[in-house]
């Protein structure tokens, strides 16, 4: 779980307003790594794209708000 609150596993600081308290889930499956976006106010896209679910693969571009995921 990646967001800003407390109860994320993976916490950001409070800099990106555009990234949500529970933004999205990484599902770690191997070889599967599936990232769902929380219905988050500003969403996730991946390489570029918006998407709600996707696959990612090695060297993936994941952008949350103003954050960026390499």
């Amino acid at each position: 779980l990646v967001g800003r609150s407390k109860d994320s596993h993976f916490q950001l600081s409070y800099d990106d307003p555009y990234f949500s308290r529970r933004h999205f889930l990484v599902e770690v499956n191997p070889p599967r790594v599936r990232v769902f976006d929380l219905n988050s106010r500003n969403g996730i896209a991946v390489n570029g794209q918006k998407v709600r679910v996707a696959d990612l693969d090695d060297g993936d571009e994941l952008k949350a708000g103003h954050t960026v995921f390499r």
